[in-house]
This record gives C-alpha cells, structure tokens and sequence, in this order.
C-alpha cells in the first residue's frame, strides 16, 4: 500500500487544485488518506507545496475541517515537521509580497497555524497526562493513611542513595 500510497498522492494532488469544489474536496481527502498509508507522502506533499498552492491550501483546509476523524490516522511528527516546512515558505511569500497568488498562501497559513496548534496539543495532553499521574502517585505515597507503618529510614535510603 505504501507505493500505492504515493503514486496516488501524485494524481490526487493535482485534482485536489482543480477548479471543481466537489473533485477537489474528494481529492484532499484522497492526499490525507495517502498520508496515512505512506508518510513519504509528506515529503512529496512538502515538494509540491508552492506549485500546488491551491490544492495544499484545500488539502490543509479537509484536514482542518476533519481533524478529529483524522487525527487519530496520521502520525504526528511527520505532519508536525510538513506544517512547520510550510510555515516558513508562507511567512517567505507573505513578507516579500511579490506572489500573485498570496491569498492562497494567507490561507495556508492559517490552516497550518490552526492544525500545528491541535497536533503540538495533541503531543502536549500525553506530557500532561504523565506528570499528573507521577504526581499522583507520589502524592498517594506520601499521605499514605498507613504512612506511620513504614520504615522512614529505609524510605529515606531509597531517596538518599548516598547514606
């Protein structure tokens, strides 16, 4: 499926900048579906990017739009590091404004900025999920009701190795 994968984004890119709002949203979600089977796609997606300004901008606004169905079929870090690829080459033409076609480029530039916030989220809640439950659990060890029971000097020496 991985090289299907990407010959399919190829075909799939170039119908999703098609004038036909009905071919274009089913050709998004075709590239969203490549980018789950083969994250090479990504790379290609990345090359593509300001020839395909277009298309990207309708892929990144399917992907916006769908993102809880779709967040769960993608992996995060290459998509974290497309979007951050694209960051850059929108704020390059949006700064120099020599691009006819900036508009297009605004709007990728929000839809970026919209599903980088949700993906560093994403990655965000698992970090806070963890410190919470280390939290937890030291907390729980130390206002044990049976606290008294334990030895305070064999728990100090697992603290204080060097005693």
């Amino acid at each position: 499926m991985k090289q299907v994968g990407q010959q399919m984004f190829n075909f799939a890119i170039k119908a999703a900048g098609e004038n036909n709002p009905e071919l274009s949203k089913e050709a998004a979600g075709i590239c969203i579906w490549c980018f789950s089977q083969n994250a090479e796609c990504y790379k290609q997606w990345e090359r593509a990017y300001g020839d395909n300004i277009e298309a990207s901008v309708a892929i990144l606004k399917k992907l916006s739009d769908d993102w809880k169905e779709q967040s769960a079929k993608l992996s995060p870090d290459p998509l974290r590091d497309t979007l951050n690829g694209f960051k850059l080459k929108n704020e390059k033409v949006l700064t120099t404004g020599t691009d006819s076609r900036q508009g297009l480029f605004k709007d990728g530039d929000k839809y970026t900025k919209i599903i980088l916030g949700r993906v560093t989220r994403s990655h965000g809640c698992t970090a806070c999920l963890t410190v919470t439950v280390l939290a937890l659990a030291v907390g729980f060890v130390f206002l044990s009701p049976n606290l008294e029971s334990w030895d305070v000097q064999k728990l100090s020496a697992v603290f204080n190795p060097q005693h």
